[in-house]
């Protein structure tokens, strides 16, 4: 099962791979998986987050990937009470669970920022505005925790070479192949952009209002409608940034 925080783009793509990988692995077994999907609504409710990881597990889900911010630690602790597996996220969480803890899906924020630095330094960075920057197996930036204690060798070889195998043929931007893959997801991601940017432009509309209501001068209705257009703006590419 797959466990998220807030249902948006930012979090579906980990919704995607995590389906991807696990379509892979039943193609490769020759066998049936069943993937459910939740969202918490929240990257702070542990409380929600555990009682919904509580309902995957006793509905029969063998391991979860959850991907909710602080309130994934209430999905881990569901895993320990129904002796389950779970799959951390961002960093090596297996510490707070170690018999549950499965793996994790972890992101090298430090080699981030050196891909970045050496850029600045060799005046190649790229200007966010115009580019952008993608970040993935091929340069190392995501992976697996090398300590894998419930798990044989042979399956940690076996994953690092599927691994090589995947960022060989992805390139830079795999989740582009996941969401391909899954083009159902994809049709719902897209209309959650959709929904966000009417929405930007109703905020628009509100506070043009509000301003003209207010007996505002039209100079200034047009200095602050500048000033919501670029709240909307980063907002907007906030949701589409992964």
């Amino acid at each position: 099962g797959f466990v998220g925080g807030i249902n948006d783009d930012n979090i579906a793509t980990f919704e995607y791979g995590y389906k991807a990988g696990v379509e892979f692995a039943a193609k490769e077994r020759k066998t049936n998986i069943n993937i459910s999907s939740e969202y918490v609504g929240s990257y702070v409710d542990l409380a929600k987050a555990f009682s919904i990881g509580d309902e995957m597990y006793k509905a029969g889900n063998d391991v979860i990937y959850q991907a909710a911010g602080a309130a994934g630690l209430g999905v881990i602790e569901s895993a320990v009470q129904n002796d389950r597996w779970v799959i951390g996220v961002d960093v090596d969480q297996s510490e707070i669970a170690p018999k549950n803890v499965l793996t994790s899906a972890l992101k090298h924020c430090r080699a981030i920022a050196k891909y970045v630095s050496e850029d600045i330094i060799k005046n190649n960075f790229k200007n966010s505005n115009k580019n952008t920057y993608y970040f993935g197996l091929e340069n190392g930036s995501v992976d697996i925790p090398s300590n894998h204690d419930n798990y044989s060798d042979e399956l940690y070889e076996k994953t690092q070479n599927i691994k090589q195998k995947q960022a060989a043929e992805h390139g830079a931007h795999p989740v582009e192949a996941a969401r391909t893959h899954l083009p159902v997801e994809k049709g719902r991601c897209d209309q959650r952009r959709q929904q966000r940017e009417k929405a930007a432009v109703e905020h628009r509309k509100d506070a043009d209002e509000h301003l003209i209501a207010e007996g505002e001068p039209e100079h200034l209705v047009a200095e602050q409608r500048l000033e919501v257009l670029k709240a909307d703006e980063v907002g907007l590419k906030r949701g589409r940034s992964h």
